[in-house]
């Protein structure tokens, strides 16, 4: 899992070293900024859900279909598209992987 850092009060999904590369978007959502050669840089707009009672998010980085899961670590798994690109990631036992600021939102 990605190191979790935050940045002005917001989720990022980036190394502590590069501050900056994300911002809240709306709810459920974050924009996550891509960093790449001058005028290719990308922007990533995942979607997070939790559910509280399953004490399970999902992030959902690519509307494109899930081919195949694997769990990678013990209650993440991760979703691929037929071309092997991750395209969501879920995590069991939430609270204690993600941040509260996060779940509450997702929620």
């Amino acid at each position: 899992m990605p190191d979790q850092v935050r940045h002005d009060g917001d989720f990022c999904c980036t190394a502590p070293e590069r501050p900056g590369l994300c911002g809240k978007s709306g709810r459920n959502t974050y924009n996550i900024r891509v960093p790449g050669p001058p005028g290719k840089e990308a922007t990533l707009t995942p979607t997070v859900k939790f559910d509280p009672a399953a004490d399970a998010a999902y992030i959902r980085f690519s509307g494109e279909a899930v081919l195949e899961s694997e769990e990678v670590s013990d209650g993440i798994v991760l979703d691929f598209d037929e071309n092997g690109r991750i395209v969501g990631m879920e995590i069991l036992e939430a609270r204690k992987h993600l941040p509260p600021a996060m779940l509450t939102q997702a929620a």
